[in-house]
Order: structure tokens, then C-alpha cells, then sequence
């Protein structure tokens, strides 16, 4: 491990050197020399990732159960670079020592030696989402079939049985939870698997899972290699308990808190006004047999 965290570090060093070498190329308005350079750093940074990538793989290897100790990090941290702007035009670039990479899990697998057939059940589940996407969109049978016939997926995968096209949410979260079963089972002593897949991450995989096509009126439904990533988001909350958050565009620290101020005593006075015209009416409910 020593060897591969020398190797890390002389990345960073040239990482480091590269960015250098294209922001005076940037100043000296040599086209050559920056092109050159940032080609060099392109190749800097992909050999300290796959060294990072090593790294954060022999440790997880000797854990307990490696599996579960992927699941549980997620991801790790790798350097890169970011374009420097000041009003609006580029000045160079900068360092980034934090940029988030995910683990790949079937590498890891395959780096540990451990089965991967998981994948292909990640695959069928895939497809099935596809149809289950095509039957919302009211497409026709013969388009549906097309998706039979042609999705994208191995050989293996088309063999795995994994139920019907799901028609709820209740059939993903069965179908979702062999998947989690396929790739990280412990026994709760009863024959069932202590990772349990709830409504919350179906919701998730769901909202996660399309967005809009680059043809007018169509949708595009995830990769293979995207959805190996969904899943892994919702096993690492499931194994680490946590919460899933809602990410959007805020307004200024200054406007909300004039907002929450502006608003507040309104607030209060609608209260009491609410609470007054309550106790002079009363409400008649009707129920319909």
C-alpha cells in the first residue's frame, strides 16, 4: 500500500505541474502548448484515479465482509481540475482536490474475486422498468414488444426470471429487493435478509430513473451501468440508515431570512383569525352511503 500511495501522490505532483503549464500557456496565448498540456493533464488524472481507485480496493478488500464495506462508503474522493472564470471569461485552471467517484461494485467484485452474476438479475430488473415506463406512456403493444426484443442487455440476463413487468410499486419493491437479496444477503434469522427495500427507495429509483429524450416526446430510461449505480445508492441507504434529500435552486441567505421575517407575523395573525372564526361555526360533515 505504501508503493500505491507514493504512485497517488506523484499523479497529484503532475496533476499539479500540468495545470501550471497550461495557465502560462493560457497567458502566453500559445494554442499549442495548452492543448498539449491539458491532454497531459487529462492522462494525469485518469492514472490517479485508477491508482485511487486500487487503493480505496485493497482497503475495502480486507474488511469482514467487502460487499457490505463498499456499499457502506460509497464513494471516495479524487483530484481533478475546474475552469477559472473572472467576469465571465476563462483565466485558467485550479485544482479540485475533492471531486466525488463512485464505486463501480461489479469491479470491485471482480478486483475481490467475488461472484458478479448479480448483474444480469440488475439488467432484467432494468428492462422490466423500461416496461413498466412504456406502460405509463400508453405505447403501443408492438412498441412494447420492440422493447422485449431489442433492450439492451447480455445473454444471461435474458434468461433470469424475475416476474412479470411490474404494475405497482409494491411489484418493484419485490423485484428491487431480489436484486439487494442477489448482491448482499445477511439472514435475520428467519430466512429473509436484514437489508429490507422500502416504498422510500422505489420513490427514489423511480424519480431517478428517466428524463426527458433527445427526440420531441420521448423519454429516456437509465443504462445498465447507470442503473448498477441507483442501486447501489439505495443499498448504501439502506445499510447506513440514512435519509434521502431533496436538492434545488435557493435563493440568497439575505432573501430568506427577509422572507421568514415578512412572513411570520402574518402567519400568526392568519392563526389566531382561523382559530376565532372556528369557534363560531360549526362544521357540518355529510357522509355519502
Amino acid at each position: 500500500m505504501a508503493d500505491i500511495k507514493k504512485i497517488i501522490g506523484e499523479h497529484r505532483e503532475t496533476i499539479v505541474k500540468k495545470i501550471g503549464e497550461y495557465n502560462e500557456a493560457l497567458k502566453e496565448n500559445d494554442l499549442a502548448k495548452a492543448t498539449r498540456a491539458e491532454q497531459e493533464l487529462k492522462d494525469a488524472e485518469t492514472a490517479y484515479a485508477e491508482a485511487k481507485c486500487t487503493e480505496v480496493f485493497g482497503e475495502l478488500s480486507k474488511s469482514e465482509n467487502p460487499v457490505k464495506a463498499a456499499v457502506e462508503m460509497h464513494s471516495y474522493l479524487v483530484v481533478s481540475h475546474r475552469i477559472k472564470r473572472e467576469e465571465g471569461t476563462i483565466i485558467g485552471f485550479e485544482i479540485v482536490e475533492d471531486k466525488v467517484r463512485q464505486i463501480d461494485l461489479i469491479k470491485f467484485c471482480e478486483f475481490c474475486k467475488l461472484p458478479i452474476n448479480w448483474k444480469y438479475k440488475v439488467e432484467k430488473f432494468n428492462q422490466l422498468l423500461a416496461l413498466r415506463t412504456a406502460n405509463e406512456l400508453k405505447m403501443t403493444k408492438a412498441q412494447i414488444k420492440k422493447i422485449c426484443d431489442s433492450f439492451y442487455m447480455s445473454d444471461l440476463a435474458r434468461q433470469v426470471e424475475m416476474g412479470a413487468t411490474p404494475d405497482s410499486n409494491t411489484a418493484i419493491c419485490k423485484q428491487l429487493q431480489q436484486v439487494v437479496d442477489a448482491i448482499l444477503f445477511e439472514d435475520n434469522g428467519k430466512g429473509k435478509n436484514v437489508h429490507r427495500v422500502n416504498n422510500h427507495d422505489v420513490a427514489y429509483l423511480l424519480m431517478c430513473y428517466t428524463k426527458r429524450g433527445k427526440k420531441v416526446l420521448s423519454v429516456a430510461v437509465a443504462k445498465n451501468s447507470y442503473i448498477q449505480r441507483l442501486v447501489l445508492d439505495v443499498m448504501h441507504r439502506i445499510v447506513t440508515h440514512k435519509a434521502y434529500d431533496l436538492e434545488y435552486r435557493m435563493i440568497s441567505a439575505e432573501k430568506a431570512k427577509k422572507i421568514s421575517s415578512d412572513t411570520k407575523p402574518k402567519a400568526k395573525a392568519d392563526t389566531k383569525a382561523k382559530s376565532e372564526s372556528k369557534s363560531d361555526e360549526v362544521e357540518t360533515v355529510v357522509v355519502e352511503k
